[in-house]
């Protein structure tokens, strides 16, 4: 994609810049694959160094002597012969190493990321220049570094690290007299801790026992909870204080499934009483919400059937009827909406009726007293107060009947 980005636009400094460090990597690669005397995989890697783009001059004379230094490689000298003056490719392999060793010190990188680390940059030189006293040296400063780090952290407590430490340590220099303290002073130390661990565990114990026991004082109540939550600080899987607080936590259900199903919300307390583990109460109120749900299930079809008798007196207007099976709905379900509506409409059509009865017996005082109880938007309301007061004209202007004795 670099590549394609300089064809469009051969200035751009993103891409060249993105190639060079791209470049860097693989012949810093590639260096330590010479280092290593890995040939096959210094030439794979040096294959890939871009020679086509404009970065290609600025890297000829690494490319040149890399390749020179794998076609010929320096390997043919025996152990027995006299090292032979290094070769000009060679120092500079040794520097741009020397580089990248005093890079990885700064960055406190010692003995690690595996290959890629002072130590290991070191060791590489040693392999080109066995007499490298800057690699000595420096190896040197890793060793010191790492006696005084490993003191220090036991110094800090923080064993695990200290021991680390120590082994990177002895991977330098294994029977060094410094490693020899080092690792008896660490010895000492996770001694003195486990020590000092077991104390604190016994002081721990003594505490949680002491808990335990104002816990069971406390029956089980809402100041045992927090008992009870103090110990599993101190002891995160204590099965007592577990189970105490188990117990403390059925006992609140229980009393809120009591509660519920008191006030008719059985659907909270089957859920509740699910929760609950191993109670003695949980087996009756069981069985005392199932008689709940029975009851309440053998109602509901009671109310069904009177709101079918009931609807069915509406239909003939037998108001007074309906009026009653209403009001006896309602005594069972105090809010039952059907019941509500229905008693509304039975109430209009009775107090309707009583008014045309008394137009009838020319009694209009009291046919509008019984109009007065129906509800205002009731549709044969007018209809009803119109004939009243055509019925009270009517009688007005009727002539009076003389009779003769």
């Amino acid at each position: 994609y670099l590549r394609q980005l300089l064809e469009i636009d051969q200035q751009n400094s993103f891409a060249i810049e993105k190639l060079e460090l791209i470049n860097e990597i693989y012949q810093k690669q590639t260096l330590i694959f010479i280092a290593e005397r890995d040939f096959d995989s210094a030439q794979k890697t040096l294959n890939n160094i871009d020679k086509t783009s404009a970065l290609y001059n600025e890297t000829a004379t690494f490319i040149t002597k890399a390749t020179e230094s794998i076609n010929t490689p320096d390997i043919t000298e025996k152990p027995t012969e006299a090292k032979t003056p290094i070769k000009d490719n060679n120092k500079d392999r040794v520097q741009t190493l020397l580089s990248q060793a005093e890079t990885s010190m700064n960055a406190y990188n010692w003995t690690e990321p595996k290959k890629d680390n002072a130590l290991y940059y070191y060791k590489l030189i040693l392999n080109i220049d066995s007499n490298n006293k800057q690699a000595k040296d420096g190896i040197e400063d890793i060793f010191n570094k790492l006696i005084y780090s490993a003191n220090k952290h036991i110094e800090q407590n923080k064993l695990s690290t200290a021991a680390k430490r120590i082994n990177s340590a002895k991977e330098i220099y294994p029977n060094h007299n410094d490693i020899t303290e080092l690792a008896n002073k660490l010895k000492l130390a996770r001694k003195n801790r486990q020590n000092i661990q077991l104390e604190q565990n016994q002081i721990r114990q003594q505490k949680i026992k002491q808990l335990l026991a104002e816990a069971k004082k406390q029956n089980y109540n809402n100041n045992a909870k927090e008992t009870y939550k103090q110990i599993l600080e101190l002891e995160p899987r204590n099965t007592q204080a577990i189970q105490g607080l188990k117990k403390i936590e059925d006992n609140n259900n229980i009393q809120l499934a009591k509660k519920e199903i008191a006030s008719g919300k059985f659907d909270s307390a089957k859920n509740r009483l699910a929760l609950i583990s191993n109670h003695p109460q949980k087996t009756i109120l069981t069985e005392l919400l199932n008689k709940k749900i029975d009851e309440q299930l053998a109602a509901k079809i009671e109310i069904a059937n009177l709101l079918k008798k009931a609807d069915g007196q509406i239909n003939k207007k037998q108001w007074g009827s309906a009026r009653k099976t209403y009001k006896a709905i309602l005594k069972k379900d105090h809010n039952n909406k059907s019941a509500k509506s229905g008693l509304k409409k039975a109430d209009d059509g009775y107090y309707l009726s009583l008014a045309k009865k008394a137009i009838g017996n020319k009694d209009f005082d009291r046919a509008e007293s019984h109009l007065t109880k129906v509800s205002p938007n009731n549709r044969e309301l007018d209809k009803v107060r119109k004939k009243i007061t055509e019925e009270r004209n009517k009688n007005k202007n009727k002539k009076p009947t003389i009779q003769i004795y």
